[in-house]
């Protein structure tokens, strides 16, 4: 998720999600931030440590246009954020 929809969920009396792992695409670990949650400004960076921590399993993806528009390709990239980077499929990966 990004650092707009996670800075939220810090300030609630119950944490929204005590059982999952928590990656967020930001350039700073905001304040009050529990020390299990995984912060990187690298949309690359940041994928490759959720594929290291899920191990193949689903995964919630929690954020709006901002995290998508970071995550938009940088001129000449050849991946979308539509298609896997791992594998350039515009299919799930299995």
């Amino acid at each position: 998720m990004g650092r707009t929809t996670f800075e939220p969920a810090i300030a609630n009396k119950r944490w929204p999600w005590p059982d999952l792992d928590v990656f967020v695409l930001g350039s700073h670990r905001p304040p009050g931030s529990p020390e299990e949650v995984v912060v990187d400004s690298d949309r690359e960076r940041l994928l490759e440590k959720l594929w290291a921590a899920n191990q193949g399993r689903d995964v919630h993806l929690v954020g709006g246009p901002r995290t998508i528009e970071t995550s938009a390709p940088s001129e000449g990239s050849t991946s979308s954020p539509s298609s896997c980077s791992r594998c350039s499929s515009e299919q799930e990966c299995s």
